[in-house]
């Protein structure tokens, strides 16, 4: 048997695509499930994010998203370079920048095309689709040698 460590939204997903895996988790969600916001969730609209959301039967509805940050009561559309060298080094735990990477805030873009889903809806979907390929439990030892969990 080939095994999904965790039932967040990447074991999910990569279990859904890969039917040859069962999960093994208490839970399905992960940091999605957890009953309390993260903050905002985006999927890019990208090609594979609409293969994915088609193949979960999923509504797409395509929304704009603006990228900012607020100062006091202003909105700034525009972040400073050292603010954004600064996130990034934070953000990543990292001493240097040169592993700066090409993300949305690094791009310096003011706004990104994306999907606008209920993540909640996704997760649900998943579970039910996999249901009979969820083991609802904790892996309490890994045995590399032996090949057991």
């Amino acid at each position: 048997m080939k095994i999904v460590l965790g039932g967040g939204i990447a074991g999910l997903i990569f279990a859904f695509y890969n039917k040859n895996f069962t999960v093994i988790s208490p839970d399905v969600g992960g940091q999605m499930g957890n009953g309390f916001s993260l903050g905002p969730r985006y999927i890019h609209d990208i090609p594979e994010s609409r293969k994915f959301l088609n193949d979960l039967n999923i509504e797409i509805k395509e929304i704009t998203v603006n990228v900012g940050y607020k100062i006091g009561n202003e909105i700034k559309e525009d972040s400073h370079p050292e603010f954004r060298k600064e996130y990034f080094l934070k953000s990543r735990n990292e001493k240097d920048n040169k592993h700066f990477d090409p993300t949305v805030m690094n791009q310096n873009m003011k706004s990104f095309k994306a999907l606008s889903v209920d993540f909640k809806d996704i997760i649900n979907k998943l579970n039910d689709v996999l249901i009979n390929k969820i083991i609802f439990d904790k892996a309490t030892s890994i045995d590399v040698i032996n090949k057991k969990i």
